[in-house]
């Protein structure tokens, strides 16, 4: 893989497990409480809550790019099953058996009543931190099937006006399901991907300078064709804001990793998923103690846990738990490819 998808994905993972790590602080977020103030790291989270995810969603379009040109045969119930199983399975699993006993033993708000809780999160809310899978998954299912129907330059580009513009509306639509989230979302993760197709064209318009910063020039001036609908809105200052930030890391993030963070990069997934519900214990149980404390358990403690945990699951045979599950349909038959 591209040794900056690499870096990438780890910085991604370490800027969520680091927002994770001081939301204590944060005083929008309801959940948890310190009577601690550290104005610099509340203005840290909001920095790093501005653009984490939308690189999280990115890096997943990017790398779909790979997985379409390398699978044109694949049917769409085949990309269907093999996200269930990367995404939906690993979802209920964390949750169940990770996340909602963590919560409920320290008392966490919303998570007292186990049938409502299960009931909620079988339908894709209430479901803390991964709220992020049912999410990608409903776009990996949208976008996927819009690849498969439209496979040139201009609709692929028409797909990224088309996300953009039901970003601007998204707020209307349900949370079941994280509908809402997906709608919002689905525009940087079919940037990501635009990001790679245009990298990939033999045609005049992307080879017009081989110098990576103008392929990607070329899709900011698609994006400020949208400046009509968008004019003078906070959505639309935000969404291009944080594509300009995006196509500037994306641009100058380093090609050369190294050992620990190829380890991190692939073990973010497993990172992700069970880092998060740690922060409560640290949160309930001592949530005044120095930041410097709290933060080091967090950040630190927690996180180098969840990584080596995540690790070896994933060379268990219970890998499938946290995405190893690969499901696809060949010769008519349901397979673990």
């Amino acid at each position: 893989m591209d040794g900056r998808i690499i870096n990438l994905r780890a910085l991604a993972i370490i800027l969520i497990v680091l927002g994770h790590s001081i939301i204590i602080y944060d005083p929008t977020f309801d959940l948890l409480k310190s009577n601690v103030e550290v104005p610099i790291l509340a203005d840290l989270k909001h920095i790093i809550s501005f653009i984490q995810l939308k690189l999280f969603f990115s890096l997943s379009g990017f790398c779909l790019y790979y997985s379409i040109e390398k699978q044109q045969s694949v049917s769409i119930l085949s990309i269907i099953l093999n996200k269930f199983g990367r995404l939906i399975l690993p979802y209920l699993f964390v949750a169940f058996v990770w996340m909602d006993p963590i919560k409920y033993m320290l008392g966490i708000s919303g998570y007292e009543s186990w049938p409502k809780l299960i009931g909620d999160q079988i339908i894709g809310i209430n479901c803390g931190h991964l709220w992020y899978l049912p999410c990608l998954y409903l776009i990996f299912i949208t976008i996927g099937i819009w690849l498969r129907i439209s496979n040139k330059y201009i609709w692929v580009m028409g797909g990224f006006v088309i996300f953009a513009i039901a970003n601007y509306f998204y707020g209307r639509f349900t949370d079941i399901f994280q509908i809402s989230s997906a709608v919002y979302y689905s525009v940087y993760f079919f940037f990501g991907y635009c990001l790679n197709y245009v990298m990939h064209q033999k045609s005049t318009i992307a080879i017009m300078k081989q110098n990576m910063v103008m392929r990607y020039i070329i899709l900011i001036v698609a994006i400020i064709m949208l400046v009509p609908v968008y004019y003078m809105t906070s959505i639309g200052f935000e969404l291009y804001l944080s594509l300009l930030i995006l196509c500037g890391i994306y641009t100058y993030c380093p090609g050369r990793t190294n050992r620990i963070i190829r380890f991190i990069s692939d073990n973010s997934y497993g990172l992700y998923l069970f880092h998060s519900p740690l922060i409560y214990i640290t949160a309930i149980l001592m949530p005044d103690i120095s930041p410097i404390v709290m933060v080091s358990i967090n950040f630190i403690v927690f996180g180098c846990f969840s990584i080596l945990l995540a690790f070896v699951l994933s060379r268990t045979r219970m890998k499938y738990l946290i995405g190893g599950l690969n499901l696809k349909i060949k010769n008519h038959k349901l397979i673990n490819a």
